[in-house]
């Protein structure tokens, strides 16, 4: 399982990197980035693309599908 920014939709608010700072951080320009999410409870993942107030994280499973889309709404 991983998660993706859409760094279009990003806007740097931080709350996924409030929710799992192990996985998200922001880069120079204040965008959140996703890192490696191995060994991170899913949910946790779920919590911050849900936390996200511009929609722009999705977390997808191993092979691509989405398991919450850039609504924050589960698949």
């Amino acid at each position: 399982m991983r998660a993706i920014v859409d760094r279009q939709r990003c806007f740097g608010f931080g709350r996924c990197t409030e929710e799992v700072p192990e996985v998200f951080s922001q880069d120079e320009e204040g965008l959140s980035v996703a890192g490696d999410a191995a060994g991170v409870d899913p949910q946790r993942l779920v919590e911050a693309a849900r936390a996200c107030p511009r929609q722009a994280i999705r977390v997808v499973d191993g092979e691509g599908r989405d398991i919450v889309d850039l609504a924050g709404r589960p698949r």
